[in-house]
């Protein structure tokens, strides 16, 4: 995952959603971060909520641009 920062998920319109490598949880997260937090560092800090790994990704996930439709949560 390339070095992003919050300004830059704000930028492209994107929302925030946290990837468990270990249980494949994806769930969308709010963003309360300051903008000039890098998503690598804040994954760091965080945990899986149902399995409480923290092998989590923060990704910047952008509509479909076909359809408009975000992409679907899982796990």
């Amino acid at each position: 995952m390339p070095l992003e920062t919050i300004a830059g998920v704000k930028a492209q319109g994107a929302r925030l959603a946290m990837l468990c490598h270990a249980c494949g949880r994806r769930r969308y997260i709010r963003n309360s971060f300051s903008d000039d937090e890098v998503l690598e560092e804040i994954a760091a800090r965080l945990k899986c909520h149902r399995c409480g790994s923290g092998e989590v990704e923060l990704q910047a996930l952008v509509r479909d641009p076909a359809t408009g439709f975000w992409p679907a949560e899982h796990g």
